[in-house]
């Protein structure tokens, strides 16, 4: 533990000539110059780097505009040259740009896929296995021409891409087997219906039914039979005014059967409870 020793108190004589003595070393100190800070010209950078930034994110080999590649390297530079206040090399853009390699794939994917409205098989491909998060917006067109070049491997990685990404509450299309049936029972990839009793198979609603109404009170079916239906998850069955509905959260809305109902009504005959 080291302790602060008291200061003794000087005498004024010795006071005075420190003080003089620290005005004149300050009068002799020269004034320190803030260093400025170098800049440098995106375009420059952009005139000089864009044929090796295109070749290292393999896109002089795709077919799309000439523009286009040109908007995309200036964006790339710029994204990767943003904490720099001098100019940097080619070698040190590349190096950051691997660092990087993901974010700029994104990137460069939702710039093409903003761009252009249809594009051949090899961008396609370089899309769909490049692009991560950034083609769920665009994965009902990708899945379109994915189809149409008939590349299963495609769609199965396009498939792996919207099932990482997306709420696991989704249920899975049994056209396009991704996990992408709706509230409102559409697939947002490739547009089929399915029937509410096929939402109530995969979430095997039966089952979950069941131990919904023996745990639930007799107010709180009762306010079931009145809304005549409830609200499904992969987690359980739910009164629609219920509490535990987290917002946010996927839930399909559940219609009630002659049978649901005639399980409600013989579970609240056989509670004591009187409401």
């Amino acid at each position: 533990m080291f302790l602060i020793p008291r200061s003794r108190k000087p005498d004024s004589k010795s006071s005075r000539d420190k003080a003089s003595e620290a005005s004149t070393s300050k009068a002799k100190e020269a004034p320190v110059k803030k260093k400025s800070s170098k800049t440098f010209s995106i375009d420059d950078l952009v005139d000089k780097m864009s044929g090796d930034v295109l070749e290292y994110l393999g896109l002089n080999d795709l077919s799309i505009p000439s523009d286009l590649k040109t908007a995309i390297s200036r964006e790339v530079i710029e994204a990767v040259t943003s904490g720099y206040s001098s100019k940097p090399d080619v070698e040190t853009v590349l190096k950051r740009i691997k660092r990087n390699i993901q974010y700029i794939y994104e990137l460069v994917v939702s710039k093409i896929l903003e761009s252009m409205e249809a594009f051949d098989e090899k961008t396609l491909e370089y899309v769909v296995y490049r692009g991560g998060r950034a083609i769920i917006p665009s994965a009902s067109k990708l899945y379109s021409l994915a189809r149409k070049y008939g590349r299963e491997d495609l769609i199965l990685a396009l498939q792996a891409t919207w099932n990482k990404h997306m709420p696991k509450e989704l249920i899975e299309c049994p056209r396009c087997g991704f996990n992408s049936i709706s509230t409102d029972l559409s697939c947002t990839v490739c547009g089929n219906i399915v029937s509410e009793q096929y939402v109530r198979t995969r979430l095997d609603f039966t089952n979950k039914f069941k131990i919904y109404v023996e745990s639930a009170s007799v107010a709180e079916l009762r306010s079931v039979l009145e809304i005549g239906y409830v609200l499904a998850s992969s987690t359980g069955v739910y009164n629609p005014r219920s509490k535990s509905i987290v917002p946010g959260r996927i839930y399909y809305q559940i219609y009630l059967k002659p049978s649901d109902i005639s399980l409600i009504i013989e579970s609240i005959n056989q509670r004591d409870i009187k409401i």
